[in-house]
């Protein structure tokens, strides 16, 4: 991983981690096992995540062709479950609005 890789996997991080988890009982104490997966979890909705992936990070208004090997650099980087929620066509919706 690149100086900068790191830098805006930690910028995605911490935005998600900013946001505290929608207090719902779901009637599932193990999320982690009940989504079957190995990653950490902060436990945000989809909605929530969809809301912070929307206003954009500080690389949002770098190119296509420059976004595109930083989120596949954070995605093959992350141990966080939403940060491999914020998939490529979202990805490709939100850029070709910019």
């Amino acid at each position: 991983m690149t100086p900068n890789t790191s830098k805006y996997l930690s910028e995605v991080i911490n935005r998600l981690v900013e946001k505290k988890p929608y207090d719902k009982v779901s009637g599932h104490k193990n999320l982690k096992s009940y989504i079957g997966t190995k990653y950490e979890i902060i436990g945000l909705t989809v909605p929530m995540q969809r809301s912070i992936f929307k206003t954009g990070y500080t690389f949002s208004t770098l190119s296509v062709q420059d976004q595109l090997p930083l989120w596949d650099a954070i995605w093959k980087s992350t141990d966080l479950y939403e940060v491999l929620r914020i998939n490529a066509s979202t990805l490709l919706k939100k850029i070709g609005r910019s």
